[in-house]
């Protein structure tokens, strides 16, 4: 994080994240670790340029708040999909009144206004 402005580093402008971003470079050239690049920054600059919230008190619910959402709802995708695949497809389900085209073997019911209106209907489009 830029010290100056608090935002992100790669987005920063101006000279103050212009002189971190060189400070990183030198240290990559040095050969320094990711760990050492850290700690000299941290040196450099305070613990605020790594942007980690803090590991207690009301900082920890930045960790672990998304944990539990991500866990409730991998644990509500394992519950409702299962669920979701048996239920039938909506036109599919015996006994509603309205049947699949798809299902050759079932005898459609059709009142005869629905039949003739059909019919009507299908003869305005051979023409």
């Amino acid at each position: 994080m830029c010290v100056d402005c608090g935002i992100p580093l790669n987005t920063a402008e101006g000279a103050q994240p212009d002189s971190q971003r060189q400070l990183i470079r030198d240290l990559i050239a040095q050969g320094r670790t990711k760990e050492q690049i850290k700690q000299e920054l941290v040196a450099e600059y305070g613990k605020d340029v790594l942007a980690l919230p803090e590991t207690s008190g009301v900082g920890i619910t930045a960790y672990a708040v998304p944990l539990v959402l991500g866990g409730l709802v991998v644990a509500a995708l394992v519950l409702l999909v299962p669920r979701w695949r048996r239920r039938p497809a909506a036109g599919m389900a015996s006994g509603d009144g309205v049947a699949c085209a798809a299902t050759t073997d079932d005898a459609i019911a059709v009142s005869d206004a629905d039949a003739e209106r059909l019919d009507s209907d299908l003869a305005r489009y051979d023409g």
